[in-house]
């Protein structure tokens, strides 16, 4: 999520240091410390694999999975005493953080290829799966000694895909955090998670959608707002090569394969299609009012012009929130 600013002033708050003309002629001001403001811990993901020490704890995990029960809780839902799938759970982090709720059991599933496509020294076809596998292991082993042994022994992992994963009414709530953007298969995905739903399940989702000023995450944002996804496949390439040469290898195969670019309206059209009941959609905005007719008038009308369904929604909201309900 982005820092809350009161004071975010695009135009003078960086200095300009270059442009950039996309194959359409549109020319763009590069703003310098632009990334670092949006993403400033971008740099980590430029650490070789096998260079990282230690484990990655996520302490703001925690803080969002409590979000979360606060949220479920004005609907009538709760995570106390319920079986729990964590969708893109990673190294554990809120998996473990799940299973302090009371009587709550918690099952983590997610894939091998998200996180060796953004490294700068792993291959799918060359030991990077099981070197993935290795060090997911690791982290989950370390993570679970933060926490009493009454509550890491109600946690379990699955190396799968969501779009391949389906356990026909098994679970109280699914969750996810910060992963639906990144599903390649989303409706298939979604349909899974509802057929893994109990009658009276809930599925519960925070995210960064691709189009935010934030969406391009750490690997893909660029040096001028919503550059992501203002500049074609060709010209994003043609971009990493001429400013971030070094970065090739990691930001490509992150803008290819780890992000999809999925609107409100779909989303939305795949909830009702599917069979949920939405009760709750909100988007967080993190910038001031006059953002919104610089979207409206400047940037929206150069996002549809690649993606022709985007709204002033999907690129206001950095982050939505949904709590979504198998009747």
């Amino acid at each position: 999520m982005l820092p809350k600013s009161t004071d975010f002033r695009m135009n003078n708050k960086f200095e300009p240091f270059g442009k950039f003309i996309s194959e359409d002629k549109k020319e763009f001001t590069l703003l310098k410390g632009l990334r670092d403001w949006l993403k400033p811990d971008w740099r980590q993901m430029l650490i070789p694999h096998s260079k990282i020490e230690g484990i990655v704890l996520s302490f703001g995990l925690g803080g969002a999975v409590y979000s979360a029960e606060k949220t479920l809780n004005e609907y009538g839902f709760s995570l106390v005493d319920k079986c729990v799938l964590e969708v893109g759970c990673h190294n554990g982090n809120s998996a473990y953080v799940l299973a302090k709720f009371q009587d709550t059991t918690v099952h983590g599933i997610d894939i091998l290829e998200y996180g060796i496509l953004q490294t700068t020294d792993l291959e799918i076809d060359n030991g990077g799966l099981e070197e993935q596998q290795k060090w997911l292991d690791w982290q989950r082993e370390k993570i679970a000694n933060y926490f009493p042994k009454s509550v890491s022994q109600k946690v379990t992992f699955e190396t799968v895909d969501v779009s391949e994963y389906c356990q026909p009414n098994i679970f109280d709530m699914v969750v996810s955090f910060d992963t639906l953007e990144h599903l390649q298969q989303v409706k298939q995905s979604l349909k899974n998670i509802y057929d893994s739903l109990k009658k009276g399940g809930v599925f519960y989702s925070e995210y960064n959608p691709f189009f935010s000023i934030s969406g391009g995450h750490s690997l893909c944002t660029l040096d001028f707002p919503y550059g992501h996804c203002l500049i074609s496949a060709d010209d994003f390439e043609r971009y990493i090569k001429t400013f971030r040469p070094e970065e090739k290898k990691p930001a490509l195969n992150f803008y290819r394969y780890n992000l999809n670019r999925l609107t409100i309206k779909e989303l939305l059209r795949y909830f009702e299609e599917i069979g949920f009941k939405i009760a709750h959609f909100r988007g967080h905005i993190p910038f001031e009012d006059e953002w919104d007719d610089r979207i409206k008038q400047e940037l929206l009308p150069l996002a549809k012009r690649l993606y022709p369904d985007v709204s002033r929604d999907d690129m206001v909201y950095d982050q939505i929130f949904i709590v979504a309900v198998k009747e």
